[in-house]
């Protein structure tokens, strides 16, 4: 899921870079494939997607703004729209720029991320996935003789064990697992 929206952002983010990149530098006779924006989108995708995967943080050492620099920007903006050239005063200051970063890197991001944890997922035999929902539907009951079951419903969240009267471990379905039952 995140994977697919990481690719979805991307296609999006960089699709109307690219827009933008063909606006200024593309021409009508070389139609879509222009080479210039498409090399710039290239660029600049090749560099947010090396950024996701060594975990750049853009926003690692800005510290929050004083009254006193907030009171300067907003007079430096007001002057700026006053003289008409405002509009952009915002995008080459430290926090534009990181701004900027973290929207490209953003999407990168999100795919590296679900593809980390698409590798990480755990394949269980189906024989096993059987005997848990079998469990899962016969609890509370004690977890002797469903060990592997039992493990497989307390790593999932459906089940937690308790201690009865007599000292036994009893499983008993967690609201996850009621949820999963139709309870």
């Amino acid at each position: 899921m995140k994977g697919g929206l990481g690719l979805a952002f991307s296609f999006v983010t960089f699709g109307g870079f690219w827009w933008i990149a063909w606006l200024m530098f593309g021409t009508y006779k070389q139609g879509w494939s222009s080479p210039i924006p498409l090399a710039l989108v290239a660029l600049y995708l090749g560099v947010a997607t090396w950024s996701a995967w060594r975990g750049v943080d853009p926003t690692r050492d800005l510290r929050p703004l004083t009254a006193g620099e907030a009171d300067k920007r907003a007079l430096e903006a007001a002057v700026a729209e006053f003289a008409g050239v405002g509009g952009l005063q915002g995008a080459g200051t430290r926090e534009g720029v990181a701004g900027c970063a973290n929207w490209l890197i953003a999407g990168p991001k999100s795919v590296l991320e679900g593809r980390a944890a698409w590798k990480k997922r755990v394949s269980l035999p189906s024989d096993l996935v059987e005997e848990s929902a079998a469990l899962l539907e016969l609890l509370p009951k004690p977890a002797a003789g469903a060990e592997r079951a039992a493990v497989v419903l307390l790593t999932l969240g459906l089940a937690d064990a308790t201690l009865d009267a007599q000292g036994e471990v009893v499983l008993e379905t967690t609201r996850r697992g009621r949820e999963v039952r139709g309870l």
